[in-house]
């Protein structure tokens, strides 16, 4: 029997804590060339990146999962839809600064080519809340089954659709990032944590195979209890994600512009 210890709480840690590794490899080791430090090091920096960046695999699945979760429990979804919103504003500079912008002279600092996860995560969570409005209701089992498909096949068009404005926004993980989140809202109805957790991994292993190090995560979810737990207030989670971008994203610029120097 696997015990149930972790909180809501604990999960978020580790998909902060993740992620964060994650992004030591994405922008400050992979910033880094040859060039500047030789060949030998440029192996090593290269070794140390592939596995910060195979234990990141962990976070955005376990956010994916916190926010279905979220969309279930929050007492105020339209609040909860306008900070995702806020947050993925807030974000974009210090993310463009860490994964687009290159210091060039004359380059503008914001891009528009590679948004960050917070629209993704914004655009599941739409996407949510649409499929909740249409989705299969108990009195639609005992129903005409015709009313049941319809109401289906609807929930998969909305998310399809959520999808393909992810791909033509460029948003972070795209459109398997969104149908990943409604993935997890599906399985959320069955009650098995583990099934809502495998489930929204398959279309990010389609996505990238390296995304299958994240089948990790099975072994925090499972120990899941599905209690909120103590934790510090939501902004604090929220905010960290800009703030460690911005921080990162000055080191990277720092150290390429005292390269060219």
């Amino acid at each position: 029997m696997i015990p149930k210890v972790i909180t809501g709480t604990t999960l978020k840690w580790v998909a902060l804590v993740t992620m964060l590794i994650d992004h030591i490899g994405a922008v400050l080791l992979e910033s880094v060339t040859n060039v500047q430090v030789g060949e030998a090091a440029y192996d090593v920096i290269q070794g140390v990146d592939e596995i910060l960046r195979a234990i990141g695999r962990l976070s955005f699945p376990l956010y994916v999962f916190l926010l279905a979760e979220g969309f279930f429990h929050t007492h105020d979804r339209i609040k909860y839809f306008g900070r995702l919103a806020a947050f993925a504003l807030i974000s974009e500079l210090p993310f463009d600064l860490c994964f687009s912008y290159t210091a060039a002279r004359g380059e503008s600092l914001i891009s528009f080519g590679y948004q960050n996860v917070f629209f993704t995560l914004l655009l599941g969570f739409a996407a949510m809340y649409v499929m909740e409005k249409i989705r299969p209701d108990d009195k639609d089992f005992a129903g005409p089954q015709t009313v049941f498909f319809v109401k289906l096949f609807g929930c998969a068009i909305v998310a399809a659709i959520f999808a393909i404005i992810a791909n033509l926004l460029k948003t972070d993980y795209a459109a398997s990032g969104v149908v990943a989140c409604a993935c997890a809202y599906a399985m959320w109805f069955t009650g098995s944590y583990i099934l809502m957790y495998f489930a929204l991994l398959i279309p990010l292993i389609f996505y990238s195979p390296v995304e299958s190090f994240a089948v990790f995560g099975l072994v925090v979810v499972a120990m899941y209890n599905g209690k909120r737990g103590k934790s510090l207030p939501s902004w604090f989670f929220y905010l960290t994600y800009p703030v460690h971008l911005m921080v990162y994203g000055l080191i990277r610029v720092l150290g390429i512009l005292i390269w060219w120097q």
